[in-house]
């Protein structure tokens, strides 16, 4: 007979699976977890540090399942040979010793999330996280009133290969206006940095944000959109100010007329092979 529940025969499957003492811990347990766990066998409760947890977060799942049996084993013969009845409350805080002492002692590390944060705050155990490697302090400077902000990007994974990029919109007051990322294919790292720059210009220009300031990280970039302003200036756009710091429809509507000259550039910049 179960010394714990007094109702079934005293059997391996019934005292850690089935009798009513032992669900009611493993239901607790699995709350802490937020997880529902599985008591049909003890192959499905392993299996539950299986899931896709943090390293630190299975290990102290995983101590739990070992300190839950053995304070199951430790009630039931505390009840049988000792003859004293242990708490549901006592047993919790058995196992909730047992996890603490346990999850300290592990280096592993946990996820910055407060899904861990709140599981090992519930069983006293200290959170270890990744130490950063390096730490760099980035500065983003608002536009004047009036203006936009383009941060656009480009990198390929080699030369060339495949190519991604991408470009974030924002206004004076840092509110955020829109995004797009593109697939590039097989690209260098020069032609998805510029790609993604001129398709921002031209969704500013069709949304009619004609006063812009594009930021990328390519110098090879920015000299080229220098020696464009610098050719419409002197010709195509002759009454423009030298100091104009707007784009206007005229500029960026030949964006497209200027294609060649971005193909020499490149190709005496040995950027790229293909011809665009």
């Amino acid at each position: 007979m179960c010394d714990l529940c007094r109702a079934s025969s005293d059997t391996s499957d019934h005292l850690f699976l089935l009798c009513p003492f032992d669900v009611d811990l493993w239901h607790w347990i699995g709350s802490i977890f937020h997880i529902q766990i599985d008591t049909s066998s003890l192959a499905a409760i392993l299996s539950m540090c299986s899931l896709q947890w943090s390293p630190q977060i299975k290990s102290v799942l995983a101590s739990g399942i070992v300190h839950t049996a053995n304070t199951v084993w430790h009630c039931r013969n505390f009840c049988r040979f000792q003859y004293t009845w242990t708490t549901m409350a006592k047993a919790k805080a058995r196992i909730k010793m047992g996890i603490s002492m346990s999850g300290n002692l592990s280096k592993l590390c946990a996820n910055c999330s407060h899904h861990d944060f709140t599981i090992l705050r519930n069983l006293n155990v200290s959170p270890h996280y990744n130490s950063a490697p390096v730490i760099t302090e980035v500065l983003w400077y608002t536009p004047l009133p009036g203006w936009n902000k383009i941060n656009s990007d480009g990198a390929a994974h080699d030369a060339p290969s495949h190519a991604r990029g991408g470009a974030i919109f924002r206004d004076s007051p840092s509110d955020f206006l829109g995004c797009f990322a593109s697939y590039l294919n097989i690209k260098d790292s020069l032609y998805a940095e510029l790609r993604d720059a001129i398709l921002a210009i031209e969704i500013s220009h069709n949304r009619g944000w004609n006063k812009v300031w594009l930021e990328c990280d390519s110098m090879n970039v920015v000299d080229i959109f220098k020696d464009y302003a610098s050719k419409l200036m002197q010709s195509d756009a002759p009454n423009l100010a030298p100091d104009a710091p707007d784009l206007t429809p005229n500029m960026l509507g030949q964006m497209h007329q200027t294609w060649a000259d971005a193909s020499d550039l490149l190709g005496q910049m040995h950027q790229t092979e293909q011809p665009w």
